[in-house]
């Protein structure tokens, strides 16, 4: 309180939401950078073919160079006019543990994503890629303006590590531990945004 100030104001603060909201500015901000930068972390995938009738096919085709830049690369087989299968040779590594085998959650997950770019609920990374460096960018870079490009299924990936990883509700911290929180908080872009 100062004199010119005499009602003071009382701040509740959950602190799984909070701790959680920062661990997701985080996962994406690195995410998002990595993908710009093309150093996402990518594991080779063996034995994974996905059968596609002729409109998934398309979209695949389509959408490659996007999906790329997302860490998805796989080849195109067309076997005659009605069958054809992708084979996948690289995911992101957050999406081989998510994926963990399952085709058809993959299928799922891939055709999603070129389906959100083919309706426009996902703008292409490259249609918004500043034509700048973004090395050393780290500190001060503007994720955010990216958040539309990222694929549902990474969104969904890093909801759900940020949750996961979390300070849990009824953990007791010291003032010390929410100072900081508080402080980390007010650093990100959507503090009052439910993670």
């Amino acid at each position: 309180r100062t004199e010119h100030n005499l009602h003071s104001m009382l701040v509740i603060v959950d602190q799984h939401a909070s701790d959680e909201r920062i661990k997701l500015e985080s996962y994406l901000k690195k995410f998002v950078l990595q993908a710009l930068n093309g150093t996402l972390v990518r594991e080779r995938v063996h034995d994974c073919n996905i059968l596609l009738d002729g409109t998934e096919l398309d979209l695949f085709k389509h959408f490659a160079s996007e999906l790329n830049k997302w860490g998805i690369s796989y080849n195109i087989d067309e076997y005659g006019t009605n069958m054809s299968s992708i084979s996948i040779n690289c995911l992101p590594d957050v999406l081989v543990r998510k994926f963990d085998g399952d085709k058809i959650f993959l299928k799922k997950t891939l055709l999603q994503t070129a389906m959100d770019l083919q309706q426009s609920k996902r703008l292409p990374l490259s249609r918004i890629q500043a034509k700048e460096c973004f090395e050393d960018l780290e500190e001060n870079f503007e994720w955010w303006k990216y958040l539309n490009s990222v694929p549902t299924v990474f969104r969904e990936i890093f909801n759900s590590k940020a949750c996961r990883s979390a300070i849990m509700f009824g953990n007791e911290l010291s003032r010390v531990e929410c100072t900081l929180l508080v402080k980390d908080l007010a650093k990100c872009k959507f503090p009052f945004q439910c993670a």
